[in-house]
């Protein structure tokens, strides 16, 4: 979800950039996370019952940041 909007403003970039950002957010583990975080986010907004706990939004969270480490580490 989020992850292919990063990658695809990527490719209009750099073909390059789009390839190392994959292969890096894969090699990470983390982009279940985020597309569970957006999940959740959407949950939320939606009045959806959100039944996680803070514990886990924390992690969903610190997944984020980690993705937008590796974006800003190939774009630098």
């Amino acid at each position: 979800m989020i992850r292919c909007l990063m990658s695809n403003m990527l490719q209009n970039i750099s073909s390059e950039w789009k390839t190392l950002f994959d292969q890096q957010v894969k090699q990470s583990g983390e982009k279940d996370k985020l597309n569970s975080l957006v999940q959740l986010r959407n949950d939320f907004a939606h009045g959806d019952s959100i039944s996680v706990s803070i514990d886990t939004v924390i992690k969903y969270f610190d997944s984020a940041v980690k993705i937008l480490n590796i974006l800003d580490n190939v774009c630098t």
